[in-house]
């Protein structure tokens, strides 16, 4: 195999000026509506966001659902080493939870 770098000659000489500021003077409207005709509806774009939204807040779910387990006994063995987020919680049997407030309704 030969290691020597070659060198190739810069061509650029060679190559014919375009006139592109033409080109886009010409077709500029016509190419916007014609995009405009054939592009997506907002709302079909919207509507397929949304489901690729839900699809990823359903994967999440699952995930979690899957592996909460696994993360509760990972954090607890954290917390019985004596660091993290539930250190002062090595002894209870599930992971630390936030305390829900009732608000009763009523007519006063």
């Amino acid at each position: 195999m030969d290691d020597e770098v070659t060198y190739l000659p810069d061509d650029e000489e060679r190559v014919l000026a375009e006139d592109l500021s033409a080109l886009l003077a010409e077709g500029t409207q016509a190419s916007v509506s014609e995009l405009c005709a054939n592009a997506p509806s907002v709302v079909l774009l919207l509507g397929g966001l949304l489901l690729v939204i839900a699809m990823l807040i359903v994967a999440i779910r699952i995930a979690w659902a899957i592996y909460a387990a696994d993360i509760a006994n990972f954090y607890r063995e954290v917390a019985a080493d004596g660091g993290g987020p539930l250190a002062g919680h090595a002894d209870r049997s599930e992971p630390a939870t936030v305390p829900t407030v009732v608000v009763a309704s009523g007519s006063c």
